[in-house]
């Protein structure tokens, strides 16, 4: 047992990290389209268009994952998701961050596949169950302290700064 624990503890770390990211962007976004002038349809717009990406490249990322590896397309995963994250806090008008939004989307993609498939392999099949649990569990400490973290870095940083600190 302590081996099955000692794989998937990065993997849930991991996780979590990557959805605190995913929460910092839900947090940041709309403040950072208001910033730029644009109107609430386009923070829409712009969060439809990382998960239209992300969607529409599961299954390719899934195959990537087999194919290149796991933890390769996590790396991958997390540079592009922190290349996307900066380009929110670059960018000078609206229009740039439909790119940033859809790059999200291939990193959200990339992540997810890379993450779960990693579970699959490091678990045996008598505690899959138990450890998708913990996997979404890690998910969702992330998409709670994501926000919690960008809002208390406001304190001290421009939101260009904090997207790119919480980025890293």
């Amino acid at each position: 047992m302590p081996a099955a624990r000692n794989r998937t503890l990065p993997i849930y770390v991991a996780a979590g990290c990557i959805f605190a990211a995913f929460g910092v962007r839900s947090f940041a976004l709309p403040l950072r389209v208001n910033e730029l002038g644009g109107s609430r349809i386009e923070v829409g717009l712009l969060f439809s268009v990382g998960t239209v990406v992300a969607a529409g490249l599961s299954l390719p990322a899934g195959f990537l994952a087999d194919r290149f590896g796991k933890r390769s397309l996590l790396l991958l995963a997390i540079v592009i998701g922190g290349v996307s994250q900066v380009g929110l806090g670059i960018a000078g008008s609206v229009a740039p961050l439909f790119l940033w939004q859809a790059l999200a989307g291939v990193g959200g993609a990339a992540a997810q596949a890379a993450l779960m498939a990693a579970l699959v392999d490091a678990v045996p099949a008598a505690r899959l169950g138990r450890a998708i649990g913990w996997l979404t569990l890690a998910f969702q400490v992330g998409l709670l302290l994501g926000p919690a973290a960008a809002g208390t870095s406001l304190q001290w940083l421009s939101l260009q700064n904090a997207l790119a600190a919480r980025s890293s």
